[in-house]
């Protein structure tokens, strides 16, 4: 994030000093068309990355709270649902319902709310049982209604996840149509008119030189390409953050952020092996790629969660 809001900022920097010398591109058209295509763009660029500056983590508060409150009422829903197998003598409810009771501690949030709709379904089943086992049918409402709430609060995470890997995407094409505005209008210009304009030129140079020539490949006459993409949790579909990312045989490696982004900048043509690892989850298959010059690759990862230990309970 913070290469980006340095880029942002370069360009928006490259406008300014363009806009304040504005009088030297009367009566050229061309040139005052691509400084209008410019500031839009920079403006847009401005407009996407304003919602890229908090991570989507402040999103999953509300799943992490409601999956803490669902793990409370499965244990108590379950222990109702064992009441109501003692009742029928119900020896496969019952172990089924403690399993619930102990597992509880243990499961994602996708599995919760799954195991959360099982319980409700079987308390419904058993609500001519309410008055004497001591329930009501909107306590069991209630219940399903919260892990209802934690399925749409991942679904809305994934989505949101989604939305922002397009704003990503989006905000790579801008800044290349803002590199190539200066490159194929601008710079052509100050340089034949650098003796006309002096003071402009001085001031664009350096600026030029400062924020354009970082990102610059040590490879310059071959144009580069870029592997992106996202790791994600299989168990709740949420991004995995800190996870490790490398490219075999090129001693490369990056980390995802918050939003389980990664990305591989400056690439030259190349088949390459990307390989994915992050404590608590399986090492996933290595996945190769073949990046064409000035291409954008994804590559997307899904980890599994390392199993925790069956654990065997007692009937």
């Amino acid at each position: 994030m913070n290469t980006l809001l340095s880029l942002l900022n370069y360009h928006k920097s490259m406008h300014r000093v363009i806009e304040n010398n504005s009088d030297a591109l009367d009566g050229k058209t061309d040139l005052t068309a691509a400084l209008l295509t410019y500031a839009a763009t920079t403006d847009r660029l401005t407009e996407i990355t304003s919602g890229l500056v908090y991570p989507v983590s402040f999103v999953r508060r509300e799943r992490v709270t409601y999956t803490q409150q669902l793990r409370e009422e499965v244990r108590r829903m379950s222990d109702l649902g064992s009441l109501i197998a003692k009742k029928h003598n119900d020896g496969v409810l019952l172990s089924k319902m403690r399993q619930y009771r102990t597992m509880s501690y243990k499961l994602s949030s996708f599995r919760l709310f799954e195991s959360a709709f099982d319980i409700a379904d079987v308390l419904e089943n058993f609500s001519e049982d309410a008055t004497t086992v001591g329930f009501t049918v909107e306590e069991v409402t209630a219940f399903r209604n919260l892990a209802q709430q934690l399925s749409e609060s991942m679904s809305g995470i994934r989505g949101q996840l989604d939305d922002r890997r397009s704003s990503r995407l989006e905000i790579r094409k801008l800044f290349k149509d803002c590199t190539a505005l200066l490159r194929e209008h601008f710079d052509p210009f100050v340089r034949f008119n650098g003796k006309v304009y002096p003071e402009f030129a001085a001031t664009y140079n350096l600026l030029r030189k400062r924020g354009g020539n970082r990102r610059k490949s040590k490879t310059t006459d071959t144009e580069t390409g870029e592997i992106s993409g996202n790791v994600f949790n299989s168990a709740t579909n949420e991004p995995v953050a800190n996870a490790t990312l490398t490219v075999a045989d090129f001693n490369l490696l990056v980390q995802t952020d918050e939003d389980g982004y990664f990305i591989f900048e400056g690439l030259p043509a190349s088949a390459y092996r990307i390989g994915c690892t992050a404590p608590g989850f399986d090492i996933p298959a290595v996945q190769t790629v073949n990046l064409a010059a000035g291409e954008s690759i994804d590559v997307d990862f899904v980890l599994i969660p390392v199993q925790p230990p069956i654990v065997n309970v007692p009937t």
